[in-house]
């Protein structure tokens, strides 16, 4: 079979991607090929379903406006293969398509430890529309009374809010040495850790997750610090930690990219799909975008997979303009002697991590570095905010907010001009003595 357009993935990247396309005014068949059974969704929305903050039918995107009959989307119809130097896919239901160019826009998935127990019923990953119903079904047709969030991540700690909402003994656990240990320092750190434990949460940090066994009605998870795990001894660490009984156990540890269908070597990967500035990838005629997709990162200056929702429409719809440019121009897109940027009808010029989450009670932004070193503003106001700045110069490399988000705006818009991260902010850079007077000034009542 035949198509104009092959789009491997149904979600935000996807649809960007879609509705581009028909923007730029042709009219090529497009097909649409997804793994999951349901309609597009975001899933970030996962856990505020789990809560009660939104329905199920909200987590799911609006209808698009752009469909007719040249755009078929196959649900779980996942793709198993794909050969970009012939420009062929071979779909989960034996059929071979052709394809003028191809969006690869799989998305991730959890990461799952290959350990012992790790298929128990009664544990679970929280990422799809399908994981959210399977946890309220679970829920509600068994008795649950205590509960085991592994992943001190963003995603573990609304998992542990929904938990404590719904009145169970928690625990949170992290291989790190504390809570969100890639964007957290630990001074704050250490102040959201204190407020959960207040609220009556269980924290338990330095060790891995080893294995998950059934003990009676519930589960007994063992961390890399625990002796008691398996039957040896001499190879058994030091410590000696003790496992954690739950009656549910849910694995908040990270998103790796879903690429099984790309053959080995081919296309250029680190961490996701390595793309240029216009989403085109090492392959003439393949694109990468959203969380499967490695883009610039504007603060480290090198190639990441940032999963934000924001981005991953924008690298869309950057791909979607740039593949109706191609089959417009009927040509090849450039290669490296002609420059990254050359012929694209439009550029993604990035992004990076940041995070701005409420959560118990708390609201807590991140950007940046939170290792960085340099010069270090750092307060704790009398109405138990918190705010630490680390400076270079002019440049800012590291924020951490807690309960001060009316400063959430004014920190990211600098720390985005500081990173070159829109070609329209020029100047009015404040260097750190000039931001920390006019800080303290305004805010923290000094």
């Amino acid at each position: 079979m035949n198509t104009g357009i092959a789009i491997i993935g149904n979600g935000c990247a996807s649809q960007g991607a879609v509705e581009a396309v028909r923007q730029s005014g042709i009219k090529v068949p497009m097909d649409i090929f997804s793994d999951s059974s349901l309609p597009a969704y975001n899933p970030m929305l996962t856990t505020y379903y789990l809560e009660g903050k939104i329905s199920y039918e909200e987590l799911f995107l609006p209808p698009p406006a752009w469909l007719d009959e040249s755009i078929n989307i196959h649900l779980n119809t996942p793709v198993v293969r794909l050969e970009p130097d012939k420009k062929i896919l071979w779909d989960g239901k034996g059929s071979l398509w052709h394809y003028e160019c191809c969006l690869v826009a799989s998305g991730g998935s959890p990461v799952v430890p290959s350990i012992e127990g790790i298929r128990e019923e009664g544990v679970f990953v929280v990422r799809t529309a399908e994981d959210a119903w399977n946890i309220k079904a679970y829920m509600e047709s068994h008795r649950v009374r205590s509960a085991l969030v592994i992943g001190a991540s963003m995603v573990g700690i609304k998992v542990v809010e929904y938990l404590m909402q719904e009145g169970l003994s928690c625990c949170l656990a992290d291989g790190g040495a504390g809570i969100f240990p890639l964007s957290a320092h630990r001074n704050c750190q250490a102040l959201i850790e204190e407020n959960l434990k207040r609220k009556g949460l269980k924290l338990r940090f330095g060790g891995r997750i080893a294995g998950i066994r059934r003990q009676g009605e519930g589960l007994e998870a063992f961390f890399s610090d625990c002796r008691a795990w398996g039957a040896g001894g001499d190879d058994k660490p030091a410590e000696a930690g003790q496992p954690v009984m739950a009656d549910v156990i849910f694995l908040c540890i990270g998103v790796r990219p879903n690429l099984s269908f790309l053959p080995p070597g081919k296309v250029a990967v680190k961490g996701g799909v390595l793309v240029d500035d216009g989403m085109g990838t090492s392959c003439k005629d393949l694109y990468a975008a959203g969380d499967c997709a490695a883009g610039r990162d504007v603060f480290y200056g090198d190639n990441r997979v940032i999963g934000l929702l924001a981005n991953a429409r924008h690298q869309g719809r950057t791909a979607g303009r740039n593949m109706a440019e191609r089959i417009l121009r009927g040509s090849q897109k450039p290669g490296p002697a002609d420059g990254p940027e050359e012929g694209y009808k439009e550029t993604c010029w990035g992004s990076t991590a940041h995070n701005i989450t409420c959560f118990c009670g708390m609201d807590f932004v991140s950007m940046g570095d939170p290792f960085a070193e340099g010069q270090v503003f750092e307060r704790y106001r009398r109405d138990g905010g918190y705010i630490r700045a680390v400076w270079e110069g002019s440049r800012l490399l590291s924020v951490n907010l807690l309960n001060c988000k009316e400063l959430a705006g004014v920190f990211r818009q600098l720390f985005f001009r500081n990173s070159g991260y829109s070609r329209d902010l020029k100047g009015g850079f404040l260097d750190y003595g000039e931001f920390s007077d006019w800080l303290i000034k305004k805010y923290m009542n000094e």
